[in-house]
Parts: C-alpha cells; sequence; structure tokens
C-alpha cells in the first residue's frame, strides 16, 4: 500500500459515487461491477472526500465534531483512504 500525506485531498474516482440506500439505511460506494457497503465510520470519512478537503482537515473536523483528538482518528482515516485508493476508488 502506498503511502498517504495528511495533505492529500482525496475524491472519488470518475464512474465511483456515494450512495445512501434508504431501504437499507446503509452509505455504498458504487462503482462499475463493484459496490462496497460502508459502516458508519467510513461513510462519515467518505462523505467528506468531496476533493476539496485534505485528510488533515477531515480528520479535525471528525475530531471537533466527535470530541475527541486527531492524532486518536488519523490513522484509522488515513488507512481507510489509503485502502480504497489501492481498489481504485479514491484519487
Amino acid at each position: 500500500m502506498r503511502p498517504i500525506d495528511p495533505t492529500f485531498v482525496p475524491r472519488l474516482t470518475r464512474g465511483a459515487r456515494l450512495r445512501f440506500d434508504r431501504h437499507a439505511s446503509q452509505t455504498m460506494i458504487l462503482a462499475p461491477e463493484r459496490g462496497y457497503v460502508l459502516n458508519e465510520s467510513a461513510a462519515e470519512v467518505a462523505t467528506r472526500c468531496d476533493g476539496r478537503r485534505s485528510i488533515a482537515e477531515i480528520v479535525a473536523a471528525i475530531a471537533i465534531e466527535r470530541g475527541l483528538r486527531p492524532e486518536a482518528i488519523e490513522a484509522d482515516v488515513i488507512g481507510f483512504v489509503a485502502e480504497l485508493r489501492e481498489k481504485g476508488l479514491f484519487e
């Protein structure tokens, strides 16, 4: 897995989209020939990966909303983004 810097600004790749299924109450990333169901934490990160905010900004916003220290969640956020980038869903 390629390392990701906190200044990286993630966004979904072309052809991938984020959708909330109201019937199943699940957030998903849909891409050609595949789909991924996200848990609540992953959905919270993915919805912020819009190509305008860096990972550091995403981490700071989530930390403030949840009353956490950014250092407590940064590795998890970076790991999630790195995993989906390796799957070709983030660029």
